[in-house]
């Protein structure tokens, strides 16, 4: 027979598919069946452990009766002592005071209880004697007064009414004249701000005016001709300065050197006022230890290859001439 999973015990499988030990759920039809339920099983276990479960119903107990106690004999060293009786003292025959003696000759009152007062007993209330009831009189109501009659005045008659004339057209009241001020009393409108206008940017001279066809490998140019060509003609100088080295003139911005990040370069601009585009010049780390001399608004000569152009025109391998 398999054991229980659970209790471990040798176990068969209940009507409901438990244990019938532990009541544990056996799944597996390995276990043999017991045509009982869990509950049934329990009921039997349960009236089996009652002591009065085996006991038939006409059972009558058998009566014992107790047994006899002898008295236990004590040594006389152990018995408890007797009680002492003492006798009664006899009246002594020489005394002249007998039971008929008391009945004739009283005794004296004692002064402590003939010096207190008897109690006063009140007597008793005379019953109180019953008044006869009063006989009571009807309220009579007072006369009403009689009002006399109102006066009624009768409708007067009316009047023929006025003739009522026809609706007449409401003309609109004319508008109020509009009153013009005297020039003495006009004000003065208020005048525009004024804004600080930035100038008009300086023309750059005829002779410094280039063009796209101009542009060769090697020539020095300033700042201000690499911004008049991008701002005329963008796509015809990209194509012109792209895969070529400048010798370039212009004014330190700003420098950047940030070299945990491999970071160094510069931004030009020109000597003119309105340059829209400025130049970026990134240098190599051989070349950027000369970016540490350098300081802004420093007039700067380099050698530089065009790369890109973005928010700047960017210029690579720089190096200061």
């Amino acid at each position: 027979m398999p054991d229980c999973p659970n209790c471990g015990l040798a176990t068969q499988r209940t009507k409901d598919w438990v244990c019938q030990w532990c009541g544990y759920p056996l799944v597996s039809s390995s276990y043999p069946v017991i045509d009982k339920t869990y509950k049934q099983l329990q009921a039997e276990r349960k009236a089996a452990s009652s002591p009065y479960a085996a006991a038939p119903s006409d059972f009558v107990p058998e009566y014992k009766p107790e047994p006899k106690r002898e008295p236990i004999e004590r040594p006389v060293s152990q018995q408890p002592p007797a009680q002492a009786s003492y006798p009664r003292p006899a009246p002594s025959v020489d005394s002249d005071i007998t039971p008929e003696s008391v009945l004739i000759n009283p005794p004296p009152p004692r002064p402590e209880l003939a010096a207190r007062p008897e109690p006063v007993v009140p007597p008793p209330a005379k019953p109180k004697e019953e008044t006869p009831p009063v006989a009571m009189t009807p309220v009579q109501p007072p006369p009403e007064i009689e009002t006399p009659p109102v006066f009624v005045a009768p409708p007067l008659s009316q009047p023929n009414p006025a003739p009522q004339l026809p609706p007449q057209k409401q003309t609109p009241p004319e508008p109020a004249p509009l009153e013009t001020p005297s020039p003495a009393q006009k004000q003065p409108l208020p005048t525009k701000p004024e804004f600080n206008m930035e100038p008009d940017p300086e023309p750059l001279p005829q002779e410094l005016m280039l063009e796209p066809e101009d542009i060769e490998n090697g020539m020095e140019i300033a700042v201000e001709q690499i911004d008049m060509l991008f701002k005329t003609q963008r796509e015809a100088a990209q194509e012109a300065f792209t895969g070529k080295t400048f010798i370039i003139q212009g004014i330190v911005e700003k420098i950047f050197i940030r070299e945990h990040l491999d970071i160094r370069y510069i931004l030009l601009t020109g000597v003119l006022k309105g340059i829209t585009w400025s130049l970026r010049c990134t240098f190599e780390q051989e070349n950027g230890k000369a970016l540490t001399g350098l300081q802004e608004g420093q007039a700067v000569k380099l050698r530089g290859t065009y790369d890109s152009i973005g928010k700047n025109i960017i210029f690579k391998n720089c190096a200061l001439v």
